[in-house]
């Protein structure tokens, strides 16, 4: 019979303490978080050159698609037209405004309120998933 002073012998594939299995797995949790940070960056990126992009890249396509028309619409009929003269539509809309002398707020305050609540809405929606 064992006593309770002898501990039974440990093997490779014997039991193991709850301490000695967190100090396993936390270098693999570690890894999987900064890997799970790592995709999120370019969803940002493609969000603050064109608001929908982000949400398109991580598979949400209802929202990319919203985002993507409303910046459309704010640029065409909410801006007075003088960052669409000057610059492509495919440029992003911060190169465009630092290039012009002359920018009024005006001219890219709508268009910006919607690249930055579509970030805001990009992060949120990464919150609430994890």
């Amino acid at each position: 019979m064992a006593t309770s002073d002898s501990a039974p012998p440990r093997t490779e594939t014997g039991p193991r303490s709850v301490s000695e299995a967190l100090r396993s797995t936390r270098p693999a949790t570690t890894v999987v978080r900064l890997v799970v940070y790592l995709k999120r960056w370019p969803a940002y990126l493609l969000a603050v050159c064109w608001p929908g992009t982000g949400h398109l890249y991580r598979r949400q396509w209802a929202r990319g698609c919203s985002w993507a028309a409303l910046y459309g619409t704010a640029l065409l009929f909410l801006s007075s037209g003088t960052i669409l003269a000057a610059g492509s539509v495919t440029e992003p809309l911060l190169v465009t405004a630092l290039r012009l002398e002359t920018v009024a707020f005006v001219d890219v305050a709508m268009p910006l309120t919607v690249v930055i609540c579509s970030v805001i809405d990009l992060s949120t929606r990464d919150m609430l998933d994890n």
